[in-house]
């Protein structure tokens, strides 16, 4: 079985082996790994010699890098070899193992079922590993078996993705044959003064097709390129095109036309036609006789292309983007938590120096909402997804508002009825209205009027709009509209892109944002503008179901209950790390404090108490905070790890599924509240 040829080729063909990791089939590892709550969840092709991981999720570094191991070492070859679902519960003693390498590597449960295609190959696997004795249950096997679908239903979709390109390919190259033929047998049969035999050949084409004589008269055009013309085909035979046509003067279309007589070669060009407001591809090919032109609209793939480009720049926007915050998010722990601290301990109400520090913890918590802004381009924010009414949001924005727009802009807000919840942080939304606001305020520099609305929606409304609502019925819209300067074609074509902006000292981020956080919602973003007609945006987000919450604000709170047990700090940055050290002992805490996990590691081996729990950032030079809290619960089984991160990366796939998690910038009273309860929490599993 391993080493059918059938199978090989099946597995030769998903063009998987030796690539690099990917999302879409590292998301179904990770979530198969928290629901298991499993030490080691791989994804692995498996060829006649070895065992490639295609996808990995606790994998110790070593076998992580090289990302393969021979098969003969691996359970994965019964499950291969079989075609069935295996469940080990203790490689060691299982007779059916005896002396099999797997247990030497660590592998002691274990339970995988196979990745088989259409056609009844098995490709590879899908499999659980512990490192101690398991019993897996048959609900925890069918979760195997439904992640296994979803692998499969990916590797189908993608050979789907490549023959639809093949055909494609296909498809251009006949498109190029059926033309060259086209017109050889149009010029042969003009030839016999087979007129009718050409009319039929060029009525059967899919494309627009002209053809213009030596003088730039249409000699024939036929019925799809009198559609596109609005005119009736024959009206235009013996007309000159740029007498019809004398906007098109000067264009790209007329300069390639005159370039492919001059030069007596075919050309092919795509461009925009004003009169049209549409894009079209042109195949042009001269000969003795004059000039044979093949057009298509191509406007619908054009925009699919900007939807592409506009999510690859937004993509490199966020990766810059989540590296400044998490840097920023550091300095806004140190701040926020010492401001805190000395608001509650050491400043009391009618102190002198209270309303300075209050200055201080304001902006820092401002500071936070802008780190938001930029995690919103990441993807990296951990949200705080939250049922809410849009207007409830609304309203609360709306003292704000009036501030940021000014008195000589009339405000009216138009709250809808009956509009029903919708999932979104509620920071976010906020931030939605507000960047609009801003943009609407600008556009109108000597005042006029800002108008919010809030209604349902429907999918009609917004397949109207060509937006792909797959099967969601319901939306709310959010409108936000101004008697502005407004926005001609060119700009709206680029009015969400990453710092593009029409303003002198603009950031261009405002827009970007809010295309951002519709996105992120599973919601759509349409303008409609004019110059000199003012702007309408159109926000929709998925209607949910459900009561919604109500808002909820920030406000200083005492830490909570502390307690004695000894707590191990790692973390590089020193500034982060005096701080948590400094709310932990004043809780009552032993603290060990180590500036990385070289240094952490030395204090747990050497330190002759227990360590109750150690809180360790994720990321750090030359051992991460995952590898490292595994290392201390090999010397330490008891010990407990709380993993903090100012943006959540690829490095928190690496944790361990259910692992204990605080965001940067924390609180005092948040990282304290967490403690204790992972703390009670092991008292109460003891």
């Amino acid at each position: 079985m391993i080493r059918d040829p059938a199978r090989l080729e099946a597995l030769r063909r998903t063009a998987l082996l030796d690539t690099p990791a990917e999302e879409s089939f590292d998301r179904i590892t990770r979530l198969t790994s928290r629901a298991l709550r499993a030490s080691v969840t791989l994804l692995s092709l498996v060829d006649a010699e070895r065992q490639f991981f295609k996808s990995s999720v606790g994998l110790p570094r070593p076998w992580a890098s090289r990302r393969e191991i021979p098969v003969s070492h691996s359970l994965c070859q019964h499950v291969v070899s079989t075609g069935t679902e295996l469940r080990v519960e203790d490689s060691r003693s299982d007779p059916r193992f005896e002396g099999h390498p797997a247990a030497q590597h660590g592998v002691i449960a274990y339970a995988g079922v196979p990745l088989s295609s259409l056609d009844g190959h098995v490709l590879g696997t899908l499999c659980a590993i512990e490192h101690g004795p398991r019993r897996w249950s048959e609900e925890e096997l069918q979760v195997l078996r439904d992640a296994a679908a979803l692998v499969m239903g990916e590797i189908a979709l993608r050979a789907a993705r490549q023959q639809l390109a093949v055909e494609a390919e296909e498809r251009r190259r006949a498109q190029e044959k059926v033309a060259t033929r086209v017109i050889e047998q149009a010029l042969a049969a003009e030839e016999r003064e087979s007129a009718l035999q050409v009319r039929r050949i060029l009525e059967a084409i899919t494309d627009a097709f002209v053809f213009l004589d030596t003088n730039w008269r249409y000699t024939y055009v036929n019925e799809k390129a009198g559609k596109i013309f609005g005119r009736a085909a024959q009206d235009l035979i013996g007309k000159h095109i740029w007498t019809e046509f004398p906007e098109g003067v000067g264009q790209k279309f007329h300069l390639a036309y005159e370039q492919a007589v001059r030069e007596q070669r075919a050309l092919q060009i795509e461009d925009y036609y004003p009169p049209y407001d549409r894009w079209f591809e042109n195949r042009i090919y001269p000969s003795k006789d004059g000039l044979a032109i093949f057009f298509q609209d191509v406007t619908e793939r054009k925009r699919i292309d900007r939807e592409l480009a506009q999510a690859q720049k937004m993509e490199a926007v966020g990766r810059l983007a989540g590296g400044v915050a998490h840097d920023f998010n550091n300095l806004l722990t140190v701040i926020l938590s010492w401001s805190e601290l000395i608001l509650l301990q050491d400043l009391p109400p009618g102190h002198p120096a209270r309303s300075d520090v209050e200055q201080i913890h304001g902006a820092a918590q401002r500071a936070c909402g802008l780190t938001k802004q930029l995690l919103i381009f990441s993807r990296d924010q951990p949200t705080a997804l939250r049922l809410l009414d849009l207007n409830e949001v609304l309203s609360g924005s709306e003292k704000l508002l009036r501030q940021l727009v000014g008195e000589r802009i009339e405000l009216r807000t138009h709250p809808g009825t009956g509009l029903g919840p919708v999932k979104a942080d509620p920071t976010q939304l906020t931030q939605v209205i507000l960047n609009l606001a801003v943009n609407a305020r600008d556009a109108m520099p000597r005042g006029g009027r800002l108008t919010i609305e809030t209604a349902r929606a429907d999918a009609a409304e917004l397949s109207a709009l060509g937006k792909e609502t797959a099967a969601q019925k319901e939306w709310v819209r959010l409108t936000v509209s101004d008697t502005g300067t407004g926005l001609d074609a060119e700009t709206r074509n680029h009015l969400f892109e990453p710092f593009f902006t029409t303003k002198a000292g603009g950031t261009g981020l405002g827009l970007a944002i809010v295309y951002g956080v519709a996105r992120n919602s599973g919601g759509h973003v349409q303008v409609e503008s004019e110059p000199g007609r003012g702007s309408r945006f159109h926000v929709y987000f998925p209607r949910a179901s459900g009561a919604a919450e109500p808002a909820q604000e920030s406000a200083l709170t005492k830490p909570g209950r502390g307690g004695s047990e000894t707590i191990l700090v790692a973390e590089n940055d020193e500034a982060v790390r005096r701080t948590a050290c400094a709310i932990l002992r004043e809780r009552g805490y032993d603290v060990l404090s180590a500036a990385g996990s070289e240094e952490a590691l030395r204090m747990a081996e050497t330190h002759r108490g227990q360590i109750d729990l150690v809180l360790t950032d994720v990321v750090m030079p030359r051992m991460d905070g995952a590898t490292l809290a595994a290392r201390i619960r090999e010397m330490r089984p008891e010990t407990r790890a709380l993993f903090i991160s100012g943006c959540l990366d690829d490095h928190l796939a690496d944790l361990p599924g259910g692992a204990a998690f605080l965001a940067k910038p924390f609180r005092p009273a948040a990282l304290a509240e967490k403690v204790r309860n992972l703390l009670d929490a092991a008292v109460v599993r003891r």
